[in-house]
């Protein structure tokens, strides 16, 4: 058999395509101080870390095959993982630093909770139902109720970035090079 480089693999064009787009981003954020506390630079690279591992779960989305199997596994797991991290770093950044109502703070608490005890659930299914229809099927409701306790989580934050009064906004606009010439 021909062994394949990973960037030979299909997938490899997307993740070629991932890099040139996020890197730009990665940068600014970095370079320009926006995330200057440790707490906030976590925050944004486990929020990377878990959006390149969607991006390589959702690639590998109906390909056949052990390591798009594989891809898929770890994806998934990655991203469940890393985006939990992030949420429990910024509920404890919001209790020091923003004024939220405590229902917001403990329905993101509460939340951040039902992720935690869903995930330990988890551990002895796989543990006793190793393989099998029934186990596939265990780990599909663990799955989809982890990930619905991850979006309530989101919109959650829309609540509270309204509470707060929280506003953003991005613009792009002409260097002074470019405006020169």
């Amino acid at each position: 058999k021909k062994f394949l480089w990973f960037p030979r693999w299909p997938i490899g064009n997307h993740t070629r395509m991932l890099y040139s787009l996020s890197n730009p981003l990665i940068k600014f954020f970095f370079s320009n101080n926006v995330f200057c506390s440790f707490q906030n630079r976590a925050i944004l690279s486990l929020g990377i870390i878990a959006a390149v591992f969607l991006i390589l779960y959702a690639t590998a989305l109906g390909s056949e095959g052990q390591i798009y199997r594989l891809l898929r596994r770890y994806g998934v797991i990655i991203f469940f993982a890393f985006t939990f991290l992030a949420q429990l770093l910024l509920l404890s950044r919001l209790k020091r630093h923003v004024d939220l109502p405590a229902s917001i703070y403990n329905l993101k608490l509460t939340l951040c909770l039902m992720q935690f005890f869903i995930g330990l659930i988890s551990l002895p299914v796989r543990a006793f139902y190793s393989s099998g229809d029934f186990n596939t099927r265990i780990e599909n409701i663990v799955e989809w109720n982890f990930a619905l306790m991850m979006i309530l989580y989101f919109i959650v934050s829309y609540f509270a970035w309204r509470a707060s009064g929280f506003s953003a906004s991005f613009s792009v606009a002409k260097s002074q090079e470019q405006t020169r010439s």
